[in-house]
């Protein structure tokens, strides 16, 4: 296996040093053969979203299968992160923007 396997989504500070200059951001995901099965197309790609970055605003998703162990299957996923850092920014800029009295 020359890839590393996420086991868990990657983190906001993980996305932004991840994303490149156009926003993208891409990993190696794990997900069961029978979750591409049983789902619709759109379904799936939500699901690997949720696999990559834990949330299924990530757009313009492009996958590979990369390997798998068993039934479980290692798919690089790589997408648009950039409106998920966006409305982070804006958030923080919210809770930024109090005055004190």
């Amino acid at each position: 296996m020359d890839y590393d396997l996420l086991t868990r989504p990657l983190t906001a500070a993980k996305i932004r040093r991840q994303m490149d200059a156009d926003g993208l951001v891409e990993g190696v995901v794990p997900i069961e053969l029978d979750d591409i099965i049983d789902n619709d197309r759109d379904r799936v790609m939500e699901l690997l979203s949720e696999a990559l970055v834990d949330s299924n605003g990530l757009e313009d998703i492009e996958y590979e299968l990369v390997g798998n162990d068993g039934d479980m299957l290692h798919i690089l996923v790589r997408g648009d992160a950039s409106s998920l850092v966006e409305d982070e920014d804006e958030e923080e800029d919210e809770d930024g923007d109090e005055e004190d009295y």
